[in-house]
């Protein structure tokens, strides 16, 4: 699937509205700094109505769920690493079997235990919203880690319900092995999208660990019009960066 444009910058949009989601109702304002922190932007974006918003205190997890009636999709955002409890997980890198049944599928352990153990819950709150708009198109997405969270919820919510599901990732690591890859890709359930930007060197970390999967679309890092030569640039990992380029590619 060649994914609208619009669309894309959309799901850049929702993922980087989510960091400045600390309560609900209604999207709370953020910390003075923390827009600034994480190159997030903070406005309200039209059309879309933000319908459920959880903060998970012992994983970290924020998920939000947005229906958008004009444009008839519903999206299921998840917010990147900002806290301590985020990088406790993050670190725990080495792989786990995705199920006891299929030890032959392994992914990233902390994102497994942010996402499966609360899947059931995470799944029940996603169907009774999708359920009474069966004809929208479904998205997950997400910024840095959450992007591979957003990914997997994905996969094991398709799984379950058999339903066809996209995935708009950005700037996300790889997260499983070249064999869970290859079946989700041979499955064909989920549309995939990862978007890259610039010398950001996230998306490389544990590469020989884990395996990508999905379209790679890498954009051009566009904000920056006087950047000396380097190898790498976090700068480029920030939403709003990469949100400006994409406006701009």
């Amino acid at each position: 699937m060649l994914f609208n444009p619009i669309t894309v910058l959309k799901m850049a949009q929702l993922s980087s509205i989510i960091y400045c989601s600390q309560t609900f109702p209604p999207l709370a304002p953020p910390p003075l700094d923390l827009p600034i922190a994480l190159g997030s932007s903070c406005k309200p974006l039209p059309n879309e109505n933000i319908v459920y918003f959880n903060d998970n205190k012992t994983t970290a997890v924020k998920m939000a769920i947005s229906k958008n009636d004009r444009d008839k999709h519903v999206s299921i955002i998840f917010r990147g690493s900002e806290t301590i409890t985020d990088w406790k997980y993050n670190l725990q890198f080495l792989p786990k079997s995705l199920d006891k049944d299929n030890k032959k599928f392994w992914v990233h352990t902390g994102v497994y235990k942010q996402i499966y153990p609360n899947f059931d819950f995470y799944s029940n709150i996603t169907e009774a919203i999708i359920e009474k708009v069966p004809e929208y198109d479904i998205y997950f997405t997400g910024h840095s880690s959450a992007a591979i969270q957003a990914l997997l919820m994905a996969y094991l919510y398709s799984e379950r319900t058999g339903r066809e599901v996209n995935a708009i990732g950005f700037c996300g690591p790889p997260f499983m092995n070249w064999k869970f890859r290859d079946h989700i890709e041979s499955a064909k359930k989920i549309d995939i999208l990862r978007v890259t930007h610039g010398l950001d060197p996230v998306p490389f970390l544990m590469l020989p660990l884990y395996s990508h999967v999905g379209n790679n679309l890498h954009l051009r890092q566009t904000y920056n019009k006087r950047r000396f030569p380097r190898i790498f640039s976090i700068r480029d990992h920030l939403i709003l960066n990469l949100i400006r380029s994409l406006k701009d590619n």
